[in-house]
Formats: structure tokens, C-alpha cells, sequence
């Protein structure tokens, strides 16, 4: 956390927290140079403190993208980190070991050991740089370990429209100390860790078939085949079966249309038939 602060105030772009043991930073080919800077000190603190990182790259996607993809990543709003929209976050979450297979570890990989208790006020809250949210409150947002929180709205489109492979999990209502009627964590009913090899290129070593971490770069599309997923129309990429979650397209536009508040679009899927 120093070396962040330390680069922040003398560097740009800034380290940002997304979780609360993870740092996320992000270059364009304007910043590029100062990537190299990077990686040099990244691998000091690597070999002096035991810190770890991953460098991935991203790709920008857009409504062309999303119109002809099958799945698209499902994001939800994050909320400023205090107060803690998990009121017992330090009990509610235990951090696992590292991926026996790749030794890759973070926030995404922390589990719930016990129900959340949700401090739901924290939904009506705005967001800095943001729009407000709407009387109801968000519909969808990120919880410390990645995964969603959902409202009582977005799981009756769900039910409604006989959506298959999700599962809502109950969490308290802080104010109550009761099981909550509108507040669910949404998860995935199968996860896909690794794409099909036959229309997926990787440069490098590719995905790690233990817990999905990228360990080459993705060439394209990630493709799943249609005889992994069924008639699911809710993945997820992450062995948990709550962080990189991903809805069909039929689905992204049913709660589209239901004008549900806090949903972004993030990366895509396609779907191969064999």
C-alpha cells in the first residue's frame, strides 16, 4: 500500500483500490513507458516482501461487440469502500490459499464462510464522479470478493422469464438482524475455468484448468462450448461460481429493459457448438 501511495503522488495513471487487498492499475499506450517503471519496482517488492501480481490486457469492448457476442459480462456499481456495506466483512470472509496449480491468489478467491450481514442503507448511497442512485436504490452491486448483490427486482425478472443456472443466496439485513426480502448474492450454477481449445487462441501457457486465471494472453473471443453450459443462461468464470459472472444476451437485455439501476457491460462470451 506505501509503494501505491508513494507512485500516486509522484506518477500517473494512480493505483486504484478495487478490493480490499486489491490494487488495480491501468495503461494505454500513452503510458505505456511508465509500465516498464512499473514492472521493474513490482518485481523488487516481488523478490524483497513476497508482493504478487498480474499483468493482463484488456481490450475496450463495444455495442458491436456486445450485439453479436452470447454472453456479456454482468458488472455491478462499486460503493466507496466505507462505511463497509458488509457489516461483518473481517468474520463474513476467509482468504484461501494460493491456486495449487498456478500459485495465483486474490481478492476474487475469498470466500464467505458465514451469511453476509448487509448494511442496506449503503444502497441509496451515491457514488463519487457518479449519478445518484434511483428512489429504490442499486439493483446490482459489487460485494468485497467480486461477487453481486442483487435486488428483490432483478431476481423477479430472473424468476419470471424462467432464467436457469443462478442461485440466490440469503444475506441479513443489518438493521433487522433478520434474513433480508430485497438484498440476494447471485451466483453462477457452473463455472467454465478454461475456453475451448479448438476455437480459442492463447499466446502463452493459457488458462489454469484449477481456477481460471489467465496465464497467456487471450487472442479473440473466449469460447465456451454450448455442451458445458446447457440451457444455463448465468456462468461464471471464477471456481467460486460469484465473480466474473456472465449473463446471456436474452437475459442482459431482459433486465435492460426492466430499467434496473447499477448494471455495466464488461467482456463477452461466445458460445461453440461441437
Amino acid at each position: 500500500m506505501q509503494f501505491a501511495e508513494h507512485w500516486n503522488a509522484h506518477r500517473s495513471p494512480p493505483f486504484e483500490q478495487v478490493q480490499d487487498v486489491m490494487l488495480h492499475v491501468t495503461f494505454d499506450e500513452e503510458t505505456r513507458p511508465l509500465l516498464e517503471v512499473m514492472l521493474e519496482r513490482l518485481d523488487a517488492l516481488r523478490r524483497d516482501v513476497g508482493a504478487a501480481y498480474r499483468l493482463s490486457s484488456g481490450v475496450a469492448y463495444e455495442e458491436a461487440d456486445h450485439a453479436r457476442a452470447d454472453f456479456i459480462e454482468l458488472f455491478g456499481t462499486d460503493l466507496e469502500m466505507t462505511p463497509p456495506l458488509v457489516v461483518n466483512e473481517q468474520e463474513a470472509y476467509a482468504a484461501g490459499p494460493p491456486c495449487p496449480s498456478c500459485g495465483w491468489g486474490d481478492a476474487f478467491d475469498v470466500a464467505s464462510s458465514s451469511r453476509l450481514v448487509i448494511d442496506e442503507s449503503r444502497l441509496h448511497a451515491g457514488v463519487a464522479g457518479g449519478p445518484a442512485p434511483p428512489p429504490g436504490g442499486w439493483d446490482v452491486v459489487h460485494l468485497p470478493n467480486g461477487d453481486r448483490l442483487v435486488s428483490g427486482r432483478l431476481a423477479a425478472v430472473l424468476a419470471e422469464n424462467r432464467v436457469e443456472g443462478y442461485e440466490l443466496h440469503e444475506v441479513i439485513d443489518a438493521a433487522t438482524g433478520t434474513v433480508s426480502p430485497r438484498l440476494f448474492r447471485l451466483t453462477a450454477a457452473k463455472a467454465v475455468l478454461s475456453p475451448c481449445a479448438d476455437h480459442t487462441v492463447v499466446e502463452g501457457p493459457g488458462f489454469c484448468p484449477t481456477c481460471g486465471t489467465a496465464l497467456g494472453a487471450l487472442e479473440g473471443d473466449f469460447h465456451v462450448r454450448a455442451d458445458w453450459i446447457g440451457a444455463d443462461e448465468v456462468i461464471s468464470r471464477h471456481p467460486r461460481r460469484g465473480a466474473m459472472l456472465y449473463v446471456s444476451r436474452r437475459v442482459l437485455g431482459l433486465l435492460e429493459a426492466a430499467s434496473l439501476s447499477g448494471m455495466h457491460r464488461g467482456g463477452v462470451l461466445m458460445v461453440c457448438r461441437h
